[in-house]
């Protein structure tokens, strides 16, 4: 609180009185003369910490809403490391209750923590704090695969008569690799492909039926 110094109000003196409030100061005027302001103290309608679990990976966002409205908010997920993103579920464990409420002998259990799955997450998402709540919603970050480089080439052949496609995937690795070849006419896997060497298979075509005529 801040006053004008060295000013005082005469009794049976007329004034005129102004209370203008911007924001959280308030501003008390005599006269249209500035004698008193007053910053009023603020309440947050939300407190919020993120944190990274360094064993998972995973973000965890808590958020305590102290009051006695529920608060809807976006949630803006920033800072991840190239190639990572955040998957579409997440875990959110939240208790609610006034703030009266306790636990006691005859219902130990009257505020406890609810854990359930939130859908539709990802960077960006909405979601509603409930009045005097304390949440944790548990965020799965995901690392992108890695891409391999593996030359994949695929062609026609004849053999017998029969009509064959050929895959052919080539390991440019320097390490071995698990490769599985699948066309819409079967799939073979292979395990630890070398360096430089090829994963083969040619995969039959079935032959379509000629249509049949039926006599009505």
């Amino acid at each position: 609180m801040k006053a004008v110094e060295n000013h005082s109000i005469e009794a049976g003196q007329p004034y005129r009185v102004k209370v203008v409030v911007e924001g959280s100061t308030i501003g008390l005027y005599l006269d249209d003369e500035l004698q008193m302001t007053y910053e009023q103290a603020t309440t947050k309608s939300l407190y919020q910490v993120v944190t990274r679990d360094e064993d998972t990976g995973d973000v965890v966002v808590k958020v305590v809403n102290p009051t006695s409205t529920a608060a809807r908010t976006d949630v803006h997920v920033e800072g991840l490391a190239a190639g990572e993103s955040v998957g579409e579920q997440a875990t959110v464990t939240e208790m609610v209750g006034a703030p009266s409420d306790t636990n006691t002998k005859a219902d130990p259990e009257h505020v406890v923590p609810v854990e359930r799955t939130l859908s539709g997450v990802g960077e960006e998402f909405s979601y509603e704090f409930p009045a005097h709540s304390i949440t944790f919603v548990r965020l799965d970050v995901e690392e992108a695969s890695p891409a391999l480089d593996l030359e994949v080439t695929a062609q026609p052949r004849c053999l017998a008569g029969k009509v064959y496609v050929a895959v052919r995937a080539t390991n440019g690795e320097d390490v071995p690799v698990d490769v599985t070849l699948s066309t819409p006419f079967g799939e073979k896997a292979f395990a630890d492909v070398a360096p430089g060497r090829n994963a083969y298979q040619a995969f039959p075509r079935a032959r379509r039926p000629y249509p049949q005529a039926r006599p009505r």
